[in-house]
């Protein structure tokens, strides 16, 4: 390849010794300009939410499975759940318990079981993202986003329209320093 040549919106190779030309249109495409359909997407599975009846007797469990050490245990008193998170690569583990008898965490055991609760997405703006799955059918438990575990903004999708998986949308809150 002898020359480069760039133009606004297209890139030129010619190659000499086979006399070839190659010519690439780029579309720039600002994230501004997209229709919201195309900028709002899941960037990735941030947890998986796993209910238990008791954090002290699952927390040496999967420490022991992860091979690592639990790294948050929080309230979260608006949800009367106790939770406790892992790392595990760029993914987390969220182990969930029930802080009271009527909690969402309480009723799901009664009548599931312990087990895997939910599946949580990561994504840059919670609030277009609802917005989006709204427009494309999904129903939303809440109407805005509120405030989770870990320095998150949650939303949750209903079961019934997902497959019978619960679906949490997250953004992670910003930290004022």
């Amino acid at each position: 390849m002898n020359e480069i040549s760039e133009g606004e919106n297209t890139i030129i190779l010619y190659f000499r010794k086979s006399k070839q030309v190659c010519i690439w249109t780029v579309k720039l495409a600002l994230t501004c300009c997209l229709p919201l359909a195309l900028q709002q997407k899941m960037l990735k599975v941030e947890h998986i939410g796993i209910a238990v009846q008791s954090l002290a007797e699952s927390l040496p469990l999967f420490e022991k499975l992860l091979n690592t050490s639990c790294y948050k245990i929080e309230e979260v008193e608006s949800e009367q759940v106790r939770t406790a998170f892992f790392a595990t690569g760029v993914n987390k583990i969220e182990l969930l318990e029930s802080t009271s008898p009527e909690g969402v965490i309480a009723r799901y055991l009664s009548k599931r079981g312990e087990g895997i609760h939910h599946i949580a997405f990561e994504v840059q703006d919670i609030e277009s993202e609802m917005k989006r799955l709204a427009g494309e059918g999904f129903e939303l438990l809440q109407e805005k986003p509120k405030r989770g575990a870990d320095n998150k903004l949650v939303c949750f999708l209903h079961p019934k329209g997902t497959k019978n998986v619960l679906v949490e949308l997250c953004q992670e809150v910003e930290v004022n320093k």
